[in-house]
């Protein structure tokens, strides 16, 4: 509580000076001219009312006659009249007030002359409270029209900003145009080269140019991908690794003719292929490790299942299992859901995507 008084007070401790300063200049200005003063709460209670009604007519009045132009003709003098009348007979409450509670014994009365003197006061707190309506008025549409031009000026770094993405998009497009070119020219050369003297370094080759071709179009087709096509570049991968250990690898890739009506996000089923690959334990006879791709219940579900080295030969961060959440979640939102879990030796991977969120194949 104390400290909104305070925060209260910092914000409209310019109003506050400034009410202190007026009342206590006219007070001794007029008590001394007259030779005349009463008491402070006397004082207080007539100014309060002219504060009161400076800023019903600054914040209320004045905005209800002004908001529509056609109408302010009649609603201005409406409002002027009604205020004064208002003013004179709150003055006149305030006095009978003070009388009762005997805080003052002048008896107030309904002359030409209390008339008088508090229409001139309601007149000078009506100009007054207008001159700060107009000037509250420019204020705030200063500070709009700073702010409108702070958002002009954002706008035009941010449209800067964005076209000098866009060249350097279109320059990255052209290089990626171009160095894929080269490179598979080069691997078609190298495999004109090697499968003479290696049918397995040249089929090594062609996997290899396969997957990378995959990858790179993976992107130009809508992010989208037929989930049989990652499908074989599993099996491609796992051709290679077969290549490479000189060892068939006992990977059970099962899947049904079901799928093989849905698009995906490219590059899912190779990571998590790749993962087990990397961190897996091939040698333990008790559990072979599989690759699950179904549909169950309205789902794709898409399953890995592998052994784990007994002593963390690898080290893994799960780099590429977070970036598959992330995809994922960008993907299809909450709607898909991602969990890996490892449990006595064994690590495994599920993931769940409504099939109403998978494109059909073309």
């Amino acid at each position: 509580m104390i400290m909104k008084f305070l925060k209260w007070l910092n914000t409209y401790q310019a109003h506050i000076f400034g009410w202190t300063f007026y009342m206590c200049y006219e007070t001794l200005s007029i008590g001394f001219a007259l030779n005349s003063f009463g008491k402070p709460l006397v004082y207080l209670m007539h100014y309060l009312v002219f504060v009161l009604f400076f800023y019903l007519n600054a914040l209320l009045f004045l905005p209800f006659a002004l908001q529509h132009g056609r109408h302010a003709i009649w609603r201005l003098p409406f409002i002027l009249v009604f205020q004064v009348a208002a003013y004179i007979g709150c003055q006149f409450l305030v006095s009978q007030l003070l009388i009762l509670v005997r805080l003052t014994n002048e008896s107030t009365q309904f002359y030409t002359s209390y008339i008088l003197r508090n229409t001139y006061r309601a007149t000078l707190y009506i100009g007054f409270s207008t001159g700060y309506y107009f000037l509250r008025t420019y204020l705030h549409e200063r500070k709009r029209a700073a702010e409108l031009e702070k958002d002009r000026l954002n706008a035009i770094i941010a449209q800067q900003q964005v076209a000098h993405q866009l060249t350097t998009a279109k320059n990255a497009l052209l290089n990626a145009q171009i160095n894929p070119h080269f490179l598979f020219n080069t691997l078609d050369f190298i495999y004109q080269k090697v499968h003479v003297l290696s049918s397995e370094a040249g089929e090594a080759v062609i996997r290899l140019a396969e997957m990378m071709r995959f990858a790179m179009d993976a992107y130009a087709m809508d992010e989208q991908v037929s989930l049989m096509d990652e499908v074989g570049q599993v099996e491609n991968l796992l051709a290679l690794y077969h290549l490479k250990h000189e060892k068939q690898v006992p990977v059970e890739l099962c899947y049904g003719q079901e799928i093989s009506s849905f698009q995906i996000i490219p590059l899912i089923l190779l990571t998590l292929v790749e993962n087990m690959l990397k961190h897996g334990h091939f040698d333990d006879p008790r559990c072979i490790p599989t690759v699950t791709l179904k549909v169950n219940h309205g789902n794709l579900v898409i399953t890995t299942n592998n052994a784990t080295h007994p002593h963390g030969a690898f080290e893994s961060h799960q780099l590429g299992l977070e970036n598959i959440r992330t995809r994922l979640q960008f993907a299809y939102g909450d709607q898909a859901s991602f969990v890996h879990q490892q449990n006595d030796g064994q690590f495994r991977v599920e993931i769940i995507i409504p099939v109403g969120f998978l494109k059909p194949r073309a």
